[in-house]
């Protein structure tokens, strides 16, 4: 565990996979399986580590880290390009560990697994239950993502209203000259030239030398704007 927190990952798997070959019945076998996972994970050895995480559930499915388990079996298997899985393995996380601390984790990335496939409509659920968690650090990208989301299916006028509330609810998200990209997109979409130049003068004033600018522009340019 020393060798997990210190970064030192492959030692970690050799020592922790060295403890529970030596001591078989010990009480610590559930958490030696997950921060073996969480080793492997961080060597981005996605598939290793879900087999890691599965094994500590089935060590111990009442354990302290068997939720914490459950969710990075689908946090691998997203991360592994694994969206199919990641959805499976997500579903079961929040059937099992509805409490878990990861419960906005968990379905942050249940919404990127099925935004990721162009799934929009199944999608915007998980985004939109993570918003309602305070406090929780994926906050301003569910918003983001539910104002994709509602892009992505042409609700055009709930998505201005989705992206508004990012620019105003979370400064600093990273997500903001996006959102007035995506604002002016909308506007051009809408036939309202006067609305797009608008947004476009504010991502310029605001985020100048981000290349969302440019992207506006063509998009302004294209649209007869």
């Amino acid at each position: 565990r020393c060798q997990y927190e210190q970064g030192l990952f492959d030692a970690a798997v050799t020592s922790l996979t060295a403890m529970r070959d030596a001591y078989p019945a010990s009480p610590f076998l559930s958490s030696s399986a997950y921060f073996t996972g969480r080793s492997r994970y961080e060597l981005a050895a996605f598939a290793a580590a879900v087999a890691d995480f599965e094994q500590a559930i089935a060590d111990d499915a009442a354990a302290t880290y068997a939720d914490n388990a459950a969710y990075y079996i689908g946090r691998s298997n997203y991360e592994d390009g694994q969206l199919t899985l990641a959805i499976a393995a997500f579903e079961q996380f929040e059937a099992s560990y509805p409490d878990s601390s990861y419960a906005d984790n968990g379905g942050y990335y249940h919404g990127r697994a099925y935004f990721n496939q162009g799934l929009f409509a199944e999608a915007e659920p998980h985004f939109q239950g993570v918003l309602a968690f305070s406090g929780s650090i994926y906050a301003d990208n569910a918003q983001y993502y539910v104002a994709r989301c509602q892009y992505g299916l042409a609700q055009l006028a709930p998505a201005l209203a989705s992206f508004e509330a990012l620019l105003a609810n979370y400064a600093g998200s990273q997500y903001l000259d996006n959102a007035l990209y995506y604002e002016a997109r909308i506007a051009v979409d809408q036939g309202d030239c006067t609305a797009a130049q608008s947004a476009l003068d504010e991502l310029t004033a605001s985020y100048a030398g981000s290349p969302e600018i440019a992207r506006a522009t063509n998009y302004l340019t294209a649209g007869g704007c």
